[in-house]
């Protein structure tokens, strides 16, 4: 009943993410885990189902825009920033998934998104495709190597260990933290065998993969391949959360466009958890010292040397190791 009651206002709306729907007072209170999650999947597929039925409208645009990842660095709060200072428009879903999941299912791309409107930007984020190597030549035969990629990199350890809570609190992670990261080198070895099926993969790359996609060089290296250099923008996710006006002035000038509206940055999907596990403090630092020297020295354009001071009203989250 909720999913039929919710249907007409998110195909009238077009601006209803799936993050919106978790607010509901039936999903989040009362439940088990488990039977949150198959609610969820339940309002994603009808949601699928009426972006096929919209897709068949030629005067729906594809994207401008997409921010590929990292998962847990802040691409949620960056792109209802960018929705509410009038850069871009909202999709039917924030997370569409089409270049992972989706990409042999009988869906149109163009049925998630709106008709362009004047002087905003049709964009979507999904953070787990930085996870897939595939998904950068998918995405430029589609979109073409003029579209926008924008990639979040947060801190390599706090990355991962924010991963691995994530997927506890989704009820995917049943394991350690300490076995659930040693065993991962051996699934990721796995998921790019030959005889590996497709679904295997996939779920091995989606909620496996907590070093993984914490190595951000060989991550970042496809999109940069097939979109250029001067297409990819690399955001820092801590110094975004301490200067959240300044980076979406960035942004949005990366994207050719203007902040129109004033915003009220309040961090999005964040979540609280207590780490405090030296064996896995140490597994991480060993795992990830090339990426944690690394990610100090890329060569972020969320603050320029010539940006303008731009006054915000900043609410950081508590605890900033939480920010989804």
């Amino acid at each position: 009943m909720l999913a039929i009651q919710t249907l007409p206002h998110i195909k009238r709306q077009n601006v209803v993410m799936l993050e919106n729907l978790r607010s509901y007072k039936l999903v989040r209170r009362g439940l088990p885990q488990t039977v949150r999650n198959r609610v969820r999947y339940g309002l994603r597929l009808l949601l699928d189902a009426v972006a096929a039925m919209r897709g068949l409208d030629s005067r729906r645009a594809l994207p401008d825009f997409l921010i590929v990842g990292a998962q847990k660095a802040g691409t949620t709060s960056l792109f209802n920033w960018l929705v509410k200072s009038g850069v871009a428009q909202s999709p039917l879903l924030k997370e569409v998934h089409y270049f992972d999941a989706r990409w042999r299912w009988p869906v149109n791309y163009r049925g998630y998104f709106a008709p362009r409107k004047e002087a905003s930007l049709i964009g979507e984020a999904t953070p787990s495709y930085l996870a897939f190597p595939e998904v950068p030549e998918r995405a430029v035969k589609v979109l073409g190597s003029e579209c926008k990629i924008i990639i979040l990199l947060r801190h390599p350890v706090d990355r991962a260990v924010s991963h691995y809570f994530h997927n506890r609190r989704l009820g995917l992670e049943k394991r350690d933290m300490y076995t659930a990261m040693a065993e991962e080198e051996r699934l990721i070895e796995e998921a790019f065998e030959p005889g590996t099926s497709a679904t295997r993969r996939r779920y091995i790359l989606a909620n496996c993969s907590y070093v993984y996609r914490s190595r951000y060089s060989e991550r970042i290296a496809p999109w940069i391949e097939h979109f250029g250099k001067h297409n990819v923008m690399i955001v820092n996710s801590e110094r975004m959360f301490l200067n959240p006006g300044q980076t979406v002035h960035s942004v949005a000038r990366f994207l050719s466009a203007k902040v129109s509206k004033a915003v009220d940055f309040n961090a999005k999907n964040t979540g609280s958890y207590t780490f405090d596990n030296p064996l896995v403090a140490a597994y991480l630092a060993d795992k990830l010292q090339a990426e944690v020297e690394a990610y100090e020295n890329w060569s972020y354009g969320d603050i320029e040397s010539d940006a303008i001071d731009v006054p915000d009203t900043t609410a950081i989250p508590a605890d900033l190791d939480s920010v989804a």
